[in-house]
C-alpha cells in the first residue's frame, strides 16, 4: 500500500508517490487531496479507514 498527499512539498507526488506506484507491481496506491508531508496527522481518519480496508482485502 502506497499513501501520498498531493500537496507534499518535501516529497513531490510526481517524483515520489506516483513514480513509486509505477515501479511496484501489484500495489494499492492512494492519493490524498490537499495532504502535505504530515499526512498521518492531517488525514488520520481517512488513512485509518484505508489501512483497515487494505488489511481486510
Amino acid at each position: 500500500m502506497i499513501l501520498h498527499g498531493d500537496a507534499d512539498a518535501s516529497a513531490p507526488i510526481d517524483l515520489c508517490g506516483r513514480r513509486l506506484a509505477e515501479l511496484v507491481p501489484g500495489n494499492r496506491y492512494r492519493e490524498y487531496a490537499g495532504a502535505g508531508h504530515g499526512i498521518f496527522i492531517t488525514h488520520a481518519d481517512q488513512i485509518d479507514q484505508d489501512l483497515f480496508d487494505f488489511i481486510e482485502a
